[in-house]
């Protein structure tokens, strides 16, 4: 084991959460049947073989997988490197700050902003006299923390100004309308597809796309807020049932009662060319996952995140076979990984 993956071990091992590491155990022996043990013991042999937590554990099935699978999947140390060595420090940063983001995409966004940053209180009286209903949240927000979607029906417009200032909510932004088909799997929220890119030279490759829904009681779609996420293929197709991080598959939305699989998300093809677009704006951004809504009109960006998340799309519920997604990227980048 290198040693700077050596250092992130120790530190997850120092940050662990001994409640939720017995959770992760018992939710793999109702899956698996294996003794408790058993399993603690194959946790702790593959942190030190794979770098890989109890959290990966469970999720990527590990428990099921042979010697040989085990070694297809991306670990956190994998991604983390991929992170720093594909993407370039200054524009990292600019996609971190959000209205730095809707600067560099303002053509693709398909919708209306205002940076409180730098926009006076009249310029946010104007837009409330356009949009009666405001999506705001913080310009480094993740996890959907901070973010709000406000009608302003009985409100002060000054007063909410001075709120979203005192709170730092200085991303302010028109609310989408989507495509009623996506309506169909859930109407409570925008639902996203988290559409990843690879960049390889001067081709961008489309590594994978989960759609993202919340549970139908949260207008935001985010995972950590209890939003479910399923794989899309690239014809459009929902093809493994939702997944949700509280209490695992479910075959329908528990809201519309929608099937996932078999759910057709209409414009994905245009989606994929769309990212394609944006990732060629930003060459020296080459590892990316975009969050783009289908729009009656057609797909727009809503944020891009240079650190894309390795667990959900090697989820073991969704993955065809038990080979995880590093042959994958090994076969775009080869000796840079």
């Amino acid at each position: 084991m290198e040693l700077k993956s050596l250092k992130l071990l120790l530190r997850r091992i120092r940050h662990i959460n001994v409640s939720r590491m017995f959770d992760m155990i018992e939710r793999v022996h109702k899956e698996s049947g294996k003794l408790r043990i058993v399993i603690l013991i194959d946790m702790i042999v593959c942190a030190f073989t794979y770098n890989v937590g109890y959290l990966d554990y469970y999720v990527f099935g590990f428990v099921f997988c042979n010697k040989e699978e085990r070694k297809t999947f991306m670990t956190m140390p994998i991604n983390n490197n991929l992170f720093k060595t594909l993407n370039d420090p200054v524009m990292r940063d600019k996609f971190d700050d959000k209205l730095e983001f809707n600067r560099i995409f303002d053509k693709y966004l398909g919708r209306d902003w205002l940076d409180l940053r730098t926009a006076s209180k009249e310029d946010f009286m104007n837009f409330c006299k356009k949009h009666d209903v405001l999506f705001v949240k913080p310009v480094d927000a993740f996890s959907g923390k901070g973010i709000e979607k406000i009608s302003l029906d009985g409100k002060n417009p000054e007063e909410v100004y001075q709120s979203l200032l005192e709170h730092k909510q200085y991303v302010v932004e028109e609310c989408l309308k989507q495509h009623p088909k996506m309506n169909e799997m859930n109407p409570t929220s925008i639902n996203t597809l988290r559409i990843t890119s690879l960049r390889k030279g001067d081709t961008v490759h489309i590594m994978y796309i989960l759609l993202r829904t919340s549970d139908g009681t949260k207008f935001i779609d985010n995972i950590g807020s209890g939003g479910f996420y399923a794989p899309v293929g690239f014809d459009g197709i929902i093809y493994k049932p939702g997944f949700t991080e509280q209490d695992g598959v479910h075959e329908r939305h528990p809201y519309t009662n929608t099937p996932f699989v078999g759910f057709e998300v209409p414009m994905v093809k245009e989606a994929m060319e769309l990212v394609k677009t944006a990732a060629s704006l930003t060459p020296s951004l080459r590892y990316c996952g975009w969050d783009v809504a289908i729009c009656e009109h057609g797909p727009v960006l809503i944020e891009g995140n240079p650190m894309p998340g390795y667990d959900i799309p090697q989820n073991h519920f969704h993955l065809i076979g038990k080979t995880g997604r590093l042959p994958q990227f090994k076969e775009i980048l080869q000796e840079e990984i």
